[in-house]
């Protein structure tokens, strides 16, 4: 695990928008390197509705409840995202509780992927208000490769903080 502050403001310029609506998703769910990820601790809220075609992201696989400054080494977020069927190609949409959703972002981040990454502005309840139907069916991802280009000025230690 790493055992490190990330740095927030190490953020890179986004190549898009960090914040999309959920009309930008309707129009682009045929799009197929777009991966809709809904997360959270648990899949209650996933599996009580979901945008079509989104995968359960677990916070499990890329957080450490113990110890909320940690994220997991870079290559066990990689095969999470792969198993999701993240690859470097998708653009990646999160939706989810507030908490859940920033950690995720995090970790694409810290893994090189937050330049194609964005955060549904007002979660799947944005999505119902804007008329999108809500799935039942769980999504089973098609793995994918993903290959972290890892960004190690996001990781300080508390030596740096003070400094």
């Amino acid at each position: 695990m790493i055992t490190h502050l990330l740095l927030a403001g190490a953020l890179a310029a986004p190549t898009d928008t960090l914040l999309v609506s959920a009309q930008w998703v309707r129009s682009r769910l045929s799009d197929p390197d777009l991966v809709v990820l809904q997360t959270g601790m648990d899949r209650m809220a996933y599996d009580g509705g979901h945008i079509p075609g989104a995968r359960f992201a677990s916070m499990g696989d890329f957080h450490n409840h113990m110890a909320p400054d940690q994220l997991p080494q870079p290559q066990e977020i990689a095969a999470a995202l792969g198993a999701l069927g993240v690859s470097n190609r998708s653009r990646v949409i999160i939706a989810g509780d507030p908490l859940s959703a920033s950690i995720l972002f995090v970790a694409l981040e810290y893994v090189g992927h937050g330049g194609r990454t964005a955060v549904l502005d007002g979660g799947v309840a944005a999505w119902r208000a804007g008329g999108g139907e809500l799935s039942g069916e769980a999504v089973t991802p098609k793995p994918a490769t993903f290959t972290p280009r890892v960004k190690p000025d996001m990781v300080v230690n508390a030596a740096a903080v003070q400094a």
